[in-house]
């Protein structure tokens, strides 16, 4: 067959594979838009404010560089200047276009004649990927959109293309250099020459006005950002240490090829054939993305030791999602080859299937439940429907059958995928409420009850900042607040509001994950006497919506919890109680005594 034919081959089913992937993309996210981590809204609070005429802060009036994206805040700040549209909405907008691009090119890229149709296969599982979807709102999206349009203009030898949206995705997140670093290094050792003059040029001229801007305006080049997060990760517990980020990851892993349930034997096939074939093929393309997820995982890990924050995995997800495209197209050639192949997979599912009634049926294996539930049972179905139609991934299907062929990459997708990662989109339909609604509502408490306070003082400022845009923002991590990082590393949890004096301050009651940094705020002397309890949002029932305690009705509930009796943090004997603070609940502080504050030099103690 000639050069023609097989480009019509891949042309044909790539459109069906690309609305595909623009149906996973918007599916997504309009089912998750609401979802967005707390960090994001910093984003938006800056976007705000730059679209508002107020230059570029978190805290009008305060040059301090609140964000490690200025490209993604850029855009979102001129988009809401010109649209008006609200920022969250234009944030989740901004991602699920992203990470449609992020598919595309990311197929373009690994789609080539070894490895059809691999390559749209790890597209469609870009798209879907909920570690990538759960990043709405963040600039994980445009991310992934621009170093997959980099590398495929490297792909193509469009170096000043090429140079361009590096130095864009560099502006995105400064830890793509790692990437080009790859890229780099891989020119240079095939070639063995320099890089082409016009992708360096191209670079330059789109990276330079940002770090002279940067420079002149916060009079620092890299973010404050990047000095926070290191000092997170040194004050110790609450953010699990410096050598947190490695053991999420190898949890992360462990959770993908560790669990021993029946879809083990699938994922392992895949990824395992997936990296036979990386390592086989004459194109580089999927080992530099390899590459990138090993050397990106490792700098964060060994050399950055700061605290494993979700998008600071999407580059190991790109990895495992490549392995996985290459591993099944290649699995599904050789059924369709070998009949010995199919019969093995056959048999597999078949087992699958009798284990799953009998247990099912007679009760006499919960173990054997536990690891082979329905989901798997639809897995197994699923990848032998894959099977008998292989004839789909054979040449004369693909110019054939466009439709069929996205049939099975769906079935692909809910087979090879689905059950490995159900736990991550139940989590986007359950966590919203335990940030966005409780400091929504303090927010709006506040400028209904206390609009007179100028300072809000809290150790998580993303939503509450966002619904507070006249108050100045004290922050206990130190991202708009110069200072904090500093003592936070040093393992002061209280020197922001002996220093800033916040006229309302964001706690959390009895809860373990804010014990290590708000443990000795609560404990201290000088907070009860400079500091009453104004208000305590929680939960009432268990339908998620927010109840409200003010004034003498919040004490009382602290009260018969313990947490003002002497003890900070106990058991809690009554259920109704202890269902409250499992929740998030927010506990709202007002200064009442500010002469009772202890001078910030002073020890805290």
């Amino acid at each position: 067959m000639g050069d023609h034919g097989t480009g019509a081959a891949v042309a044909r089913p790539g459109r069906a594979w690309f609305v595909l992937f623009f149906v996973l993309a918007a599916l997504l996210g309009l089912r998750f838009h609401g979802f967005a981590f707390d960090d994001a809204f910093i984003t938006y609070r800056v976007a705000a404010n730059i679209a508002e005429g107020h230059g570029w802060v978190y805290n009008v009036g305060e040059r301090v560089n609140a964000v490690t994206n200025p490209l993604y805040t850029l855009t979102l700040a001129l988009l809401h200047q010109a649209t008006g549209i609200d920022l969250p909405l234009l944030g989740a907008f901004v991602s699920m276009a992203g990470l449609f691009c992020g598919a595309v090119f990311f197929a373009l890229l690994i789609n080539d004649d070894e490895s059809r149709p691999a390559g749209f296969l790890a597209g469609a599982l870009i798209a879907a990927h909920p570690l990538l979807t759960s990043c709405m709102g963040m600039e994980t999206g445009m991310l992934i959109g621009l170093c997959g349009g980099a590398l495929l203009a490297y792909k193509r030898e469009r170096w000043a293309l090429c140079g361009a949206l590096f130095g864009l995705a560099l502006l995105t997140r400064m830890d793509s250099v790692v990437l080009a670093g790859v890229v780099l290094l891989h020119y240079v050792l095939t070639h063995k020459k320099a890089p082409p003059w016009r992708a360096l040029v191209a670079l330059l001229l789109v990276i330079a006005p940002w770090f002279v801007f940067s420079r002149l305006y916060f009079g620092e080049l890299l973010p404050h950002t990047l000095h926070v997060k290191s000092a997170q990760a040194h004050s110790g517990g609450h953010w699990g240490g410096e050598w947190m980020f490695a053991k999420v990851l190898g949890a992360t892993l462990y959770k993908f090829f560790g669990r021993f349930d029946i879809t083990w034997i699938v994922v392992t096939a895949c990824t395992a054939t997936g990296l036979v074939s990386a390592v086989r093929m004459k194109s580089p393309w999927a080992r530099l993305i390899l590459a990138w997820a090993v050397l990106h995982a490792v700098a964060y890990a060994l050399l950055l030791r700061v605290p494993p924050y979700t998008w600071y995995l999407a580059p190991v997800a790109i990895g495992l999602i490549a392995l996985l495209g290459l591993g099944a197209a290649r699995l599904i050639a050789l059924a369709a080859e070998k009949r010995l192949v199919r019969e093995a997979f056959i048999i597999t599912a078949a087992l699958g299937i009798l284990i799953w009634i009998a247990t099912g049926v007679t009760g006499l294996a919960p173990s054997i439940s536990k690891r082979f539930s329905l989901m798997h049972a639809f897995h197994i179905m699923d990848y032998f429907a894959i099977i008998l139609c292989y004839r789909i991934l054979r040449t004369d299907g693909l110019k054939q059958r466009p439709a069929a062929m996205t049939a099975v990459a769906i079935m692909l997708c809910v087979a090879a995928f689905i059950p490995r990662h159900w736990n991550g989109y139940l989590q986007m339909t359950h966590l919203p409420t335990s940030q966005y609604a409780y400091y929504k509502a303090t927010a709006e408490w506040i400028n209904h009850n206390r609009p007179e306070v100028k300072t809000v003082g809290a150790g998580e400022i993303g939503v509450l900042g966002y619904y507070l845009p006249d108050k100045k923002i004290i922050d206990q991590c130190g991202i708009p607040t110069p200072g904090a990082a500093e003592r936070l590393a040093k393992g002061d949890m209280t020197w922001w509001i002996r220093e800033h004096k916040p006229g309302l301050l964001v706690l959390h009651p009895a809860q373990d994950w804010w014990r290590q940094i708000e443990g000795p705020v609560l404990r201290a002397k000088w907070f009860t006497d400079s500091y009453r309890l104004a208000a305590l949002f929680t939960a009432r029932d268990d339908s998620g919506r927010v109840g409200l305690y003010e004034g003498h009705g919040a004490v009382e509930v602290l009260q018969n919890s313990g947490l003002l009796q002497g003890r900070a943090f106990t058991e809690l004997d009554d259920n109704h109680l202890k269902r409250i603070f499992e929740k998030h609940s927010v506990m709202l502080w007002e200064l009442v005594k500010p002469g009772a504050l202890p001078d910030s030099r002073q020890s805290p103690f």
